[in-house]
């Protein structure tokens, strides 16, 4: 799993600078289903905007346990399943 170590630094910054206490940092592993089907169940309230920015290149060759191409898996059919709320 990914560390949130910078997130959650990164929430209390943005906490510090602006005052919003509403910034939720959670893992998400992109290139996992399972993973983006608990984030989708976990999420509660309105999601205004959706930021898919997370990306991986130039990996030596992995496959997912799908069988998927670990960059393809994560940077655009996970994107797409997190977006469609679908796992």
């Amino acid at each position: 799993m990914r560390n949130t170590d910078a997130g959650t630094q990164t929430a209390a910054d943005i906490t510090t600078t602006t005052g919003n206490q509403n910034i939720h940092v959670a893992s998400l592993e992109l290139a996992d289903r399972a993973s983006i089907a608990a984030f989708i169940t976990r999420w509660n309230g309105l999601l205004n905007i959706l930021v898919n920015n997370a990306g991986v290149m130039a990996l030596p060759e992995q496959y997912t346990s799908q069988g998927w191409e670990m960059q393809f898996a994560t940077n655009h059919l996970g994107h797409f399943a997190l977006a469609r709320g679908c796992s």
